[in-house]
């Protein structure tokens, strides 16, 4: 991919989230940045910068959140990335509406399952096993290289 892209990531309980990022960069040759080493980059240097995270509580990361929306590092044009118990498209239309009250061009979202043994479902064995799989991290480049690709050829 011949554009600057990176993606930070918070990934808590199963590595779902860092899993999906690792598995997406191998194959688009973006950089993935731990949210704990986010603070101390310069992302200015980046045409587009992804945000990661699990789903906790319906909503992203809180420490993910605040930074997205207290930094100004951020390029212009952001995109989101998150892995649910659920595969619900609605669990990024908050952050997104933050992100774009704050200035920003949410330029993708990409969602897949991943697995989850939160309050009952530990009873269980969990749900979503074995997500993200390797559809999930195919899906993932190809959202790179096409969603976010286009987007940044405008």
């Amino acid at each position: 991919m011949s554009k600057n892209i990176a993606v930070i990531y918070v990934s808590r309980h199963h590595g779902n989230t860092e899993k999906l990022v690792r598995g997406i960069a191998a194959g688009t040759g973006i950089r993935i940045i731990p949210l704990e080493k986010a603070f101390e980059e310069n992302l200015s240097g980046y045409d587009a910068v992804g945000l990661a995270s699990g789903i906790y509580g319906f909503s992203f990361d809180p420490e993910l959140a605040a930074f997205a929306l207290q930094t100004d590092k951020l390029p212009h044009k952001v995109f989101l990335v998150y892995t649910s118990a659920m595969d619900k498209d609605r669990f990024a239309l908050e952050m997104s509406k933050k992100l774009e009250q704050k200035g920003h061009e949410v330029i993708g979202i990409y969602h897949c399952k991943g697995y989850n043994t939160f309050g009952p479902f530990k009873l269980i064995g969990g749900t979503a096993k074995g997500h993200p799989d390797e559809e999930d991290i195919r899906k993932g480049q190809d959202f790179i290289r096409r969603k976010i690709g286009l987007a940044m050829q405008k």
